[in-house]
């Protein structure tokens, strides 16, 4: 793990699943104290975590130009760890092809622009495998400009990109901080979005389970296949990545891929039902499979995909955190 020792610890986005998972891993290390951006204070359930007195919460609107500089002086971190988005799943995408480049493409050029100016040391970021175009392979870092990505991700995987360029721009071009990428696949785990609306496929199939919305509705033919991770994995990689110098672009994932039917055949097994099924191969889907190498993964951090989180055990912990929560769970 990475020695944080006396290190000021800035979390953007603190406020949602990954972020808060980030600021709970930080605070089983020696780091001196956590900045915990969130854009809304609303009585979470997860205050106990958000109370700590390591930890200095800053409302902020990051979309708002001179916000992400005020943040970034009033708490002067050694790191940042850029967890805010506007993230929603394929139906909201299709629908919507604008609405997640707008105001990530202006929080993410204005915070990188504020933690340059204010010298910060170190930023991770997280990128999304969104922006690789449709290969027929296990889908290399090098792999990511070879081609426009799939065609659904054409907006959002294109932001990603972008971010990734200004970050390397500002690291190896600039020189003025180290700057990695962690090209995330499919995160799950607590404290997620669970709106059926907008949020990912496991997240609503999690919910529908945990709340018995029987018969099961299956957008699509439950044969499409994703690389599955849990957020307290990503956490830990977040930290140790912390140790890396210049700029980095790394996959990281679980290195298996489970079918939208398997992961529903899991959550049977987890809570014990056997839900009636209905195929609904008019609603919106995505690319059919997309698998990702994590060789860099494991020769940078020393991460073995064989020893992270299983996905009948994720999604056990995740199952029984939703259940303890409905009543406050945000949605």
């Amino acid at each position: 793990m990475t020695d944080l020792k006396g290190k000021k610890v800035l979390v953007t986005g603190a406020g949602g699943f990954i972020g808060i998972t980030v600021v709970k891993k930080l605070l089983e290390t020696e780091v001196d104290r956590v900045f915990a951006q969130v854009k809304n204070l609303r009585p979470y359930y997860y205050d106990d975590i958000l109370n700590s007195p390591r930890v200095t919460i800053i409302e902020s609107d990051l979309t708002i130009p001179d916000q992400p500089s005020l943040v970034l002086e009033n708490c002067k971190p050694d790191y940042v760890i850029v967890s805010n988005a506007v993230s929603f799943g394929a139906k909201f995408i299709q629908e919507n092809p604008l609405a997640l480049i707008n105001s990530n493409t202006i929080m993410n050029v204005n915070l990188f622009s504020a933690c340059h100016e204010h010298r910060v040391s170190k930023i991770v970021y997280y990128g999304s495998t969104t922006g690789y175009p449709d290969l027929e392979k296990n889908l290399e870092e090098e792999d990511m400009f070879k081609g426009d990505p799939f065609e659904k991700y054409f907006s959002v995987g294109w932001m990603k990109r972008y971010s990734e360029i200004l970050l390397r721009l500002y690291s190896e071009k600039l020189k003025s901080m180290d700057c990695t990428v962690l090209r995330l696949t499919n995160v799950y785990g607590p404290y997620d979005k669970y709106d059926l609306n907008t949020s990912h496929f496991t997240p609503a199939m999690i919910r529908k389970f945990c709340e018995g919305m029987f018969p099961l509705e299956v957008w699509g033919t439950g044969e499409d296949s994703r690389d599955l991770i849990y957020s307290e994995d990503v956490a830990d990689i977040t930290i140790k990545s912390l140790s890396l110098s210049g700029f980095n672009a790394i996959n990281v994932g679980s290195g298996k891929n489970y079918t939208v039917n398997e992961v529903i055949e899991k959550l049977e097994q987890a809570l014990g039902v056997n839900p009636e099924k209905i195929y609904q191969e008019d609603k919106p889907t995505m690319i059919s499979k997309r698998s990702v190498c994590l060789t860099k993964l494991k020769t940078l951090l020393g991460v073995d995909s064989d020893n992270l989180t299983s996905l009948e055990k994720g999604l056990d912990i995740t199952t029984n955190w939703y259940n303890n929560n409905k009543g406050s769970i945000y949605r």
